[in-house]
Parts: C-alpha cells; sequence; structure tokens
C-alpha cells in the first residue's frame, strides 16, 4: 500500500485506504463495486470463504457488483508455495449463490514477469435484489 500511495503522490489523500484481513474484519463500509483481484483462490476453507462472502455481501448493496480475478480450472495449484482453488465459471457461480449471479466472464492465460502463464477466470458479478 505504502508502494502505491507513494506513486500516486497526492492524489492518494483522495482514497480511503483499508488495510484488514477480509475473513475477519465486521465492517469496511459500502461500495458499488468491490474489486477482488486474486484474493478470493487462496480461501481454501469453507469457513473462510463463507466469512469473505458475507463481508462482501454487507458491504455491496443490491444492484452493485464484485469484478473476479481468480485462478481458472488449468491454473496453478499452488502459488508461492501456498494451495490455492481454482474454480471454471459454474464453480464460481455456485460459489456466490443465491446472493450474487455471474453476468459476465472470461478465461485468460496470463504471463508472470516472471515468464510463468497462469490462467485466470475473470467474472463480473451482480448483487441480486
Amino acid at each position: 500500500m505504502e508502494k502505491t500511495r507513494g506513486r500516486l503522490g497526492t492524489r492518494a489523500g483522495a482514497i480511503e485506504w483499508i488495510s484488514a484481513d477480509v475473513t475477519a474484519v465486521d465492517e469496511v463500509g459500502t461500495f458499488d463495486i468491490w474489486h477482488d483481484r486474486a484474493v478470493f483462490h487462496f480461501l481454501i476453507s469453507e469457513g473462510d470463504r463463507r466469512r469473505y462472502q458475507s463481508l462482501v455481501e454487507r458491504t455491496v448493496p443490491e444492484g452493485g457488483y464484485v469484478i473476479m480475478a481468480t485462478f481458472g480450472p488449468q491454473g496453478p495449484e499452488k502459488w508461492s508455495g501456498i494451495e490455492v482453488r481454482r474454480y471454471d465459471v459454474h464453480e464460481l457461480a455456485e460459489q456466490w449463490s443465491p446472493g450474487f449471479s455471474v453476468t459476465q466472464s472470461t478465461l485468460v492465460d496470463h504471463m508472470t514477469p516472471a515468464g510463468t502463464q497462469q490462467q485466470f477466470l475473470y467474472a463480473i458479478l451482480s448483487r441480486r435484489r
């Protein structure tokens, strides 16, 4: 976060910076868009996923969106030695039902700076009314 603040300079003051464990924090405010860039696939236990999803449900109002990037079905089984969970669009939709529905998704082969290819599933989930 400090690196990003530094890159933004004076514009960093326009952002509310939150550093918290998404499986333990109770409140982070309300946002129309929640962007998860490669967090959800690290939540291996059902309990951690449910606590995370509960936070998102409290945070994103009806009509809001979750933009999610998680490892796809052909993604790595571990990242930096940490076990991950991979998803196809149907598994992701089931995991987030009934509160959210997948409105768009795509699989992308991402090339890391180290030259490793990883499959990501990018999805937009809409908060049901």
